[in-house]
C-alpha cells in the first residue's frame, strides 16, 4: 500500500478521534445586544481552530509513519534504527523517539531509556497494528503538555514494531494565541476527561475545569458531552456573562 493511501485512511481516523479528544474553547465578555454575532463568530472561530490543530497533528503523524517505512528501521536492529533517527528528532521538532515491539515496550533512541507507555496505555491499539496518536497528557519532568505519535513498522506484510514519536504539545497554544475574540477573548483546549491541554495561563495545564469555578465546570463538561461544535454560557466569578 503506498503512503498516499495510507495517509488518506489516517486521515478519516483521525477526523473521528480530534473531535472526540480535542475541544477547542474561546471565552469572551460581551453586551446583551451583541450575543448573537458573536456567539456565530466564536463557534466560526473555534471550528477553524480545531481543523488547524487537526490538520498539524495528521502531518505530524503522516511523517512519523513514513520513518516507519525506512529500510534501517525496518531492521529491528538498534543499532542501525539510533543512527537513522538521531537527527531525525530535532529536524522534526521531536523530544526523542522510540521504537517499541509488539508487546508496547520498546526503548528510547536518543536517552536510551525504557519506553512502557504503549504497554500501560494502549496495549489494544499496539495489537491492532495500524496508526494512532496518543491522549495528551502531561509530562513529569517539563510540566507540558506532550502525546506520542505512533506508526506500525510493516515488514513483508507484518507488523513487527512501531515508531513512537514523543512530541510537545506546545504548539497547541501557539494556535489558541492566534483565536479570541476582542479584548477579553481567549482560546484554550480541553480533552475528552475535560483536561485543560493548552491555556494562556500556564498553571491551568493539566487540570480540569471543576478545578475551577463550578459555572465554567459545567460549561466545559457540556461542552466536552456534546461532541459537536456550539456556544455554551455561564458566569465567571465577577457574576459577568461569559460565552464559550
Amino acid at each position: 500500500m503506498k503512503l498516499s493511501k495510507k495517509l488518506s485512511l489516517s486521515v478519516s481516523l483521525l477526523v473521528v478521534l480530534i473531535v472526540i479528544t480535542l475541544i477547542l474553547v474561546i471565552g469572551t465578555i460581551v453586551k446583551k445586544d451583541l450575543v448573537t454575532v458573536v456567539e456565530e463568530e466564536i463557534e466560526k472561530s473555534a471550528v477553524n481552530g480545531a481543523l488547524i490543530i487537526e490538520k498539524t497533528i495528521e502531518g505530524k503523524l503522516g511523517r512519523v509513519m513514513e520513518l516507519a517505512e525506512n529500510s534501517n528501521v525496518q531492521s529491528m536492529d538498534f543499532e542501525l534504527q539510533r543512527q537513522e533517527l538521531l537527527p531525525t528528532i530535532s529536524r522534526l521538532s521531536f523530544e526523542d523517539i522510540a521504537i517499541v515491539d509488539r508487546t508496547g515496550v520498546g526503548m528510547y533512541v536518543k536517552d536510551r531509556k525504557e519506553s512502557t507507555h504503549l504497554k500501560e496505555n494502549y496495549s489494544d491499539k499496539v495489537k491492532e497494528g495500524k496508526p494512532f496518536f496518543s491522549k495528551i497528557f502531561i509530562s513529569d519532568i517539563t510540566k507540558n503538555p506532550v502525546f506520542l505519535l505512533c506508526a506500525p513498522i510493516n515488514k513483508n506484510g507484518v507488523v513487527i514494531g512501531y515508531v513512537v514519536a514523543r512530541t510537545n504539545a506546545s504548539f497547541l497554544n501557539e494556535i489558541t494565541d492566534t483565536l479570541g475574540h476582542g479584548k477579553t477573548g481567549y482560546a484554550y483546549v480541553v480533552d475528552s476527561e475535560e483536561r485543560i491541554v493548552a491555556h494562556k495561563t500556564k498553571d491551568r495545564l493539566g487540570k480540569f475545569g471543576k478545578d475551577f469555578n463550578s459555572t465554567m465546570a459545567k460549561a466545559v463538561k457540556d461542552v466536552v458531552a456534546s461532541k459537536e461544535s456550539g456556544v455554551v454560557s455561564y458566569k465567571n466569578t465577577l457574576n459577568k456573562p461569559v460565552y464559550a
